[in-house]
């Protein structure tokens, strides 16, 4: 009689045991099964695409200004011509017969009609141009002026948070691991800081060192660090009573590993959710800088200015403010879901795997 051998081998063992998970990638694959998370961060990712990659296919500079074109709708068909001195202009045929009253018979029917026609002595023939979100005031590409604006706007919303991150991650990890004297002093001076007007702070820094895109990325990253400390301490008082920080205090793990090992990372939850809240929140402040006068100044633009210069013309050109307003609107929508997607995926104890 043969007998089988019932006690597996060490490779069928090893093969049968579940290889081991890191965090990341058990985030990544519940954040893979959040459906809203993931279109979520795949709209940004296009929007984002639109506004840095989108130039380099797009025909139409953000500075070109065509007075003939100034606040032409959207998908407007466009005229070209050369006048008598050789210079070449464009027009909308929508706004031809209203500029001029004393058209002839034959060549309002044939802008009517959507064909080349001669007025004046000058040829008007059809151009392959196209505004797809229409022109501003001074006749530039609207699409062009929010891919710029995208850029500034996304720029300042990420620069400024990540430098609110780094510095408020840092200064609330040391107050709240240390605590005692040092934490009362170094929370007393975030509370000093908040009590001083941001606006005011912001004008003072243009006055001494002048008006620039770099000086609101410090201005703004300044200020946000506040909210990030405070957060990162209120956390770090709980985490460092936990079991496994009390081990590693224990074995005589230095206070900066401590904190970069077992603090940070644990933390990564609240960080990631106020960062993609902030940047939203920091892409607002800027607008509101920029109608103060004291953000982005003409002829960059951001989507914040951009909207500020739509409301102004609502009435009777709405597509200046519709369109930078739904490209600020969606972006602010599709971060927040994918914070709450990430938050979800981040948090340990969420998962039921």
């Amino acid at each position: 009689m043969v007998f089988k051998r019932l006690t597996p081998s060490i490779e069928t063992m090893e093969s049968a045991a579940e290889k081991p998970h890191s965090l990341w990638v058990d985030s990544m694959a519940r954040l893979r099964k959040n459906q809203l998370a993931v279109a979520s961060l795949w709209i940004f990712v296009a929007i984002a695409a639109f506004c840095f990659i989108g130039p380099i296919f797009h025909p139409h500079a953000p500075d070109d200004s065509k007075i003939t074109l100034r606040e032409t709708p959207p998908f407007a068909e466009i005229l070209e011509y050369e006048d008598r001195f050789g210079n070449a202009h464009q027009i909308s045929r929508k706004d031809f017969p209203q500029r001029n009253r004393d058209l002839p018979g034959s060549v309002l029917e044939a802008v009517e009609n959507g064909t080349s026609f001669v007025y004046k002595d000058i040829e008007y023939r059809n151009s392959k141009d196209i505004y797809f979100l229409g022109t501003d005031s001074q006749g530039r590409d609207l699409m062009a002026r929010i891919m710029q604006g995208g850029r500034i706007s996304l720029g300042v919303g990420f620069l400024a948070t990540l430098i609110a991150l780094l510095i408020g991650v840092t200064y609330g990890s040391i107050s709240g691991y240390q605590g005692g004297r040092l934490d009362a002093f170094m929370m007393r001076t975030v509370e000093i800081l908040y009590a001083m007007p941001f606006t005011i702070f912001v004008i003072l820094l243009m006055v001494v060192f002048g008006r620039s895109l770099i000086l609101i990325f410090v201005a703004i990253g300044a200020v946000e660090w506040l909210t990030m400390a405070r957060i990162t301490r209120n956390q770090v008082l709980q985490l460092k009573e936990q079991e496994f920080a009390l081990a590693a205090r224990a074995m005589g793990v230095s206070t900066p590993a401590i904190i970069r090992r077992h603090m940070i990372p644990n933390l990564l939850g609240p960080i990631v959710v106020y960062a993609t809240l902030s940047v939203p929140a920091i892409m607002i402040l800027e607008a509101v800088l920029s109608f103060l006068g004291l953000g982005v100044q003409p002829p960059d633009a951001s989507w914040g200015s951009l909207i500020s210069d739509g409301a102004q013309k609502m009435t009777s050109s709405p597509w200046l403010l519709l369109a930078p307003a739904a490209f600020f609107s969606i972006t602010l929508f599709a971060m927040n879901f994918l914070g709450d997607g990430l938050r979800d995926a981040l948090d340990v104890k969420s998962s039921k795997d």
